[in-house]
């Protein structure tokens, strides 16, 4: 019962202690088969140690494959495609439901996903309203958050508190380089992009919003490119804050690793500065409103970067896109306090599960 009211405080409470540096809200989510989680964990009692690292269920869970809290280490996802199609009271109801009840797991008893937790996978474009309306699925989602928001959990804080997100690549990509209010123009004001504002509010009720860094490729996932790195975490971050001001979300905003696969020798990457504003004034003017609101977060992060001592962790041998995005995740202020709030990781290979362990220890156990 110990290590289920610990559970329970995790991840909900303003503060989490951080091992060297300040403190800050963290957690972990592992959605993987059990060789992967054996590559990361790599039999590394201080890996297993962790309370705030979580595996996503069902699994096999066998041996090598547990953290110390057991069960209350374990919890479950919930389709955000069957989300989007529900009136909020249906929403309300699924999601208590799913962070009341406890998942099954193939190798184990009944009565594993003791956290009481829900990873919502994904928040995709059919939360988007097209050509910058409103989306009905965002609207319904945003007042079920709000009521759940409301309603205490007996686990611990609020029922949304309890509920994570995975965002999908194309609505971050989307609001990180959309433009007008709600980010959903064009750099000519053409209104070519879907309208997330209010899925994006809803959200910001939640635990945790986990940004998927990668793209969808027809068999396989693509890496995201040196700028993507640099300014999709800056734009997710900082529409959330214009969506709902009253969070920050750079205590609940996460990076998703996924298996971008192959060899990478050269690593480039692109550093946050002053963009050269288009000589059209109309363009200008948009592309001044949205800098000036991702700028506002960059100065926050390095505010906090500089209150939490969060520095770049020494570089281990580059050899895999991994070992890439890892660096990159690294290269601006808002991507060190996002990394630094907990990654999480998604059917890695095992060699991107070595790699993904190796720079998560580095991370979160071997700093001074």
């Amino acid at each position: 019962m110990r290590w289920l009211a610990a559970i329970a405080a995790l991840l909900v409470s303003s503060t989490v202690a951080v091992g060297t540096s300040g403190s800050y809200p963290k957690g972990s989510f592992l959605y993987e088969t059990d060789d992967a989680v054996r590559a990361i964990i790599n039999d590394d009692p201080r890996m297993r140690a962790l309370n705030w690292v979580f595996r996503i269920e069902p699994s096999t869970s066998g041996p090598g494959t547990t953290f110390d809290g057991g069960n209350a280490q374990r919890t479950s996802k919930y389709s955000g495609k069957a989300l989007s199609g529900q009136t909020p009271a249906v929403i309300v109801q699924e999601l208590k439901m799913v962070v009341d009840n406890v998942c099954p797991t193939p190798a184990l008893p009944s009565g594993t996903c003791q956290a009481h937790y829900v990873l919502i996978d994904e928040i995709g474009n059919y939360f988007g309203g097209k050509d910058g309306k409103r989306s009905k699925a965002g609207q319904n989602l945003l007042e079920a958050m709000r009521q759940l928001d409301q309603t205490p959990s007996p686990w611990g804080g609020s029922y949304a508190s309890r509920i994570h997100f995975a965002l999908a690549p194309g609505p971050a990509t989307s609001v990180a380089y959309g433009y007008g209010n709600h980010r959903t123009l064009g750099r000519d004001g053409s209104k070519g992009r879907r309208n997330y504002y209010d899925v994006f509010r809803a959200m910001s009720y939640g635990g945790g919003v986990w940004i998927e860094m990668y793209h969808y490729a027809t068999k396989k996932i693509e890496q995201n490119t040196a700028d993507e790195w640099r300014d999709v975490g800056v734009g997710v971050a900082s529409f959330l804050k214009y969506a709902r001001s009253q969070r920050n979300p750079l205590d609940y905003t996460h990076f998703l690793f996924g298996n971008v696969t192959g060899s990478q020798s050269k690593c480039a990457i692109s550093t946050w500065k002053k963009p050269k504003y288009h000589s059209n004034p109309d363009y200008a003017k948009r592309e001044k409103q949205r800098y000036t609101e991702d700028q506002k977060m960059m100065d926050q992060a390095k505010k906090m970067a500089a209150k939490d001592s969060l520095t770049t962790v020494s570089v281990l041998p580059q050899k895999l896109r991994m070992d890439c995005d890892w660096r990159r995740a690294q290269n601006n202020a808002v991507n060190l306090r996002i990394l630094s709030n907990g990654p999480a990781a998604i059917s890695l290979s095992i060699a991107n599960a070595t790699s993904w362990g190796n720079w998560f220890r580095r991370w979160f156990v071997e700093r001074p």
